[in-house]
C-alpha cells in the first residue's frame, strides 16, 4: 500500500471513530450520566426510563424527565411516561404533557397557566412557566380570553354551546364546558346580577350545581345570606352553610366553623358514673384548617381532631403539616408525634415543596 493511500485510510479509520464516539457521548443517556441502568424501579421493566426518572430526582431538574419517551429502555406502552416523572415536581402527572402541547387538553383545568400556579413544589413552578412560554396560544384560547374581557355575557357562549365542530374528544368537550361556565359566572360578579347566575341552566350544563355556586359567590361578595334563597330548597341548606364556612374563614374567626359537642362518660366499675365531661368539637374541619393554615395557630388543630381529644396522639397531624407547609418551617412538623410516620412526612413534604 503506497505511503498516500496508507495515510488515508488511517485518516479514514481515526474520522469514523470520532463519528461512533461522537454518536456515543451525545446521546441522551451519556449526557445525562445514565451509566448505570436498573431493571425494575418507579416505571416498570423500563431501565433507561427509570435512570432519568432517578436522576431527575437526584438533581432536582425536571428537564431530565423530558428524556423519558416511550419506546425506549425497554418500555412497554405507557410505562415510560415524563408526566409521571414531572408528578414528582408537584405537576398534575396524569395529564401534564398534553396540557403544555395544547390548554385545550387540560382536562378540568381553565388553563395551562392555572396548573402552573398550582405546581406544589418552586422548582416545578418555575419549569412549569419556563414551558408554557415555548407553547403557542391555541384559537379556543384566545376566544376564552376574549370572552372574559368583553362586556356582554353572550361572547361566553361561543366556547362551548355555540360550537358546532363533532370532533372534539371528551377532554375537549370538559375543558370548554368549564371555560363557559367559569367565563358567565365572572360577568354575574361582575354585574352582581342573579339573572346572570340563572344563564347556567341544568339542561344546558347538566347540573344546576353552577347556578348554586354563582348564588353562593354572589351572596359572600355581598355579605348577604339570605341571597341563598334564591337558589332551589335542596341547595338553599348548602349554600348557608358554605356562606358561614367562607364568612369564618375571611374573618379568620373559627367559632363561626360549625361546631359540635362531645360527651365524654367515664364509669366505675359498678357502672356508676365518676366523671361526666362535655367537650367541643370542629365539625367542619376544612374550615378549620384553613383559618390555622392562615393564623398559623396550632391550638385550632388540637380542637378538630377528635382522637386527639380522646386518645393523646396530638394535633390533627394534617392541620399541623399545613402550617408547615405555608411557613415552610420544619419546626411545626415536631409537635406531632410519630404515630405512622407523620412527623417524618411533613418534614419530608416541606423539602419536595422548597426544593
Amino acid at each position: 500500500m503506497k505511503p498516500f493511500q496508507k495515510a488515508l485510510t488511517i485518516l479514514a479509520i481515526i474520522l469514523a471513530c470520532l463519528i461512533i464516539l461522537t454518536i456515543i457521548f451525545n446521546t441522551p443517556i451519556k449526557k445525562v450520566g445514565c451509566e448505570v441502568m436498573p431493571k425494575d424501579g418507579f416505571m416498570g421493566d423500563c431501565p433507561e426510563a427509570n435512570c432519568y426518572y432517578k436522576l431527575a430526582l437526584d438533581k432536582k431538574d425536571p428537564h431530565i424527565c423530558e428524556l423519558i419517551q416511550p419506546g425506549r429502555g425497554g418500555a412497554k406502552g405507557s410505562c415510560a411516561n415524563p408526566s409521571r416523572c414531572l408528578g414528582k415536581f408537584g405537576l398534575p402527572y396524569m395529564y401534564v404533557e398534553a396540557c403544555f402541547k395544547n390548554s385545550d387538553h387540560c382536562y378540568s383545568d381553565v388553563n395551562a397557566a392555572e396548573m402552573c400556579s398550582e405546581a406544589k413544589t418552586e422548582t416545578g413552578k418555575t419549569y412549569c412557566y419556563e414551558r408554557l412560554e415555548e407553547k403557542q396560544e391555541t384559537p379556543k384560547e384566545k376566544i376564552y380570553k376574549q370572552a372574559l374581557t368583553s362586556s356582554n355575557v353572550n361572547d361566553c357562549f361561543a366556547i362551548y354551546t355555540q360550537q358546532t365542530e363533532m370532533k372534539r374528544t371528551q377532554i375537549e368537550w370538559s375543558t370548554d364546558k368549564i371555560r363557559e361556565i367559569n367565563c358567565v359566572t365572572k360577568k354575574a360578579l361582575e354585574k352582581n346580577s342573579i339573572e346572570t347566575c340563572n344563564l347556567l341552566t341544568p339542561t344546558k350544563y347538566g347540573s344546576n350545581d353552577y347556578i348554586h355556586n354563582c348564588i353562593l359567590q354572589l351572596a359572600i361578595n355581598n355579605n348577604n345570606e339570605s341571597m341563598c334563597k334564591l337558589t332551589d330548597a335542596f341547595h338553599t341548606e348548602y349554600c348557608e352553610r358554605d356562606f358561614t364556612w367562607a364568612k369564618a374563614i375571611t374573618e379568620l374567626d373559627v367559632e363561626q366553623c360549625p361546631k359540635k359537642n362531645l360527651t365524654l362518660i367515664k364509669k366505675n366499675e359498678f357502672g356508676g358514673i365518676i366523671q361526666n365531661t362535655t367537650i367541643e368539637l370542629i365539625e367542619k374541619t376544612t374550615c378549620a384548617m384553613e383559618i390555622a393554615k392562615k393564623t398559623r395557630d396550632v391550638t385550632i388543630c388540637k380542637r378538630m381532631n377528635r382522637e386527639g381529644e380522646i386518645s393523646g396522639y396530638g394535633p390533627s397531624q394534617d392541620c399541623v403539616v399545613n402550617i408547615a407547609l405555608e411557613t415552610e418551617d420544619k419546626t411545626y412538623c415536631d409537635l406531632i408525634d410519630d404515630f405512622h410516620f407523620y412527623k417524618k412526612l411533613c418534614k419530608q413534604k416541606i423539602n419536595e415543596k422548597i426544593n
